[in-house]
């Protein structure tokens, strides 16, 4: 990858992980505010607007990574959408915490679950948002795509079960 191109994948991602971050945090103060009204409901609605700004900041980033420089790497690709959506959840949750200490407030916790188990999860969601969203972006034949994003899917299907499941 040459020095420009790299300068693109950097930008693009950085601005990504501002944008998630942002989202996110948006998210969790509509959460705060909503808990005094919808209290069952809070921490769901939450996690429902926290995956949408997920998906959306990152296929954002990845389509502006690819249009920027179409000869960009799959692997560039994929490690660019791993990137945006692991930097802006944990520029995210440094946030909180600085906004919760500085301002005496506490945020609904949102996900169940020890730390460990939430990166897990995180990780896996940037790995398979980011292979589908490279799939989409580099693969020119309808039917060839498809067909890999159909063996993507079965196989995080699997790999869920295997993992999880069995």
């Amino acid at each position: 990858m040459k020095d420009k191109d790299f300068s693109i994948l950097i930008r693009a991602v950085l601005f990504g992980i501002a944008l998630t971050a942002i989202g996110l945090l948006s998210g969790l103060i509509a959460a705060h505010f909503l808990a005094k009204v919808l209290p069952d409901l809070s921490g769901k609605i939450a996690v429902g607007l926290g995956l949408f700004i997920i998906w959306l900041v990152h296929g954002s980033t990845l389509r502006s990574i690819y249009r920027l420089d179409e000869n960009s790497g799959f692997f560039w690709i994929v490690l660019g959408g791993v990137a945006t959506i692991l930097g802006g959840v944990g520029a995210a949750s440094v946030l909180r915490l600085i906004i919760e200490k500085a301002a005496d407030v506490e945020f609904p916790t949102v996900a169940a679950g020890d730390t460990e188990q939430k990166v897990l999860f995180l990780t896996g969601l940037a790995i398979f948002l980011s292979f589908f969203s490279a799939i989409n972006l580099k693969v020119k034949s309808r039917f060839l795509g498809n067909f890999l994003e159909l063996i993507l899917i079965v196989a995080t299907i699997f790999l869920i079960w295997y993992l999880v499941i069995r």
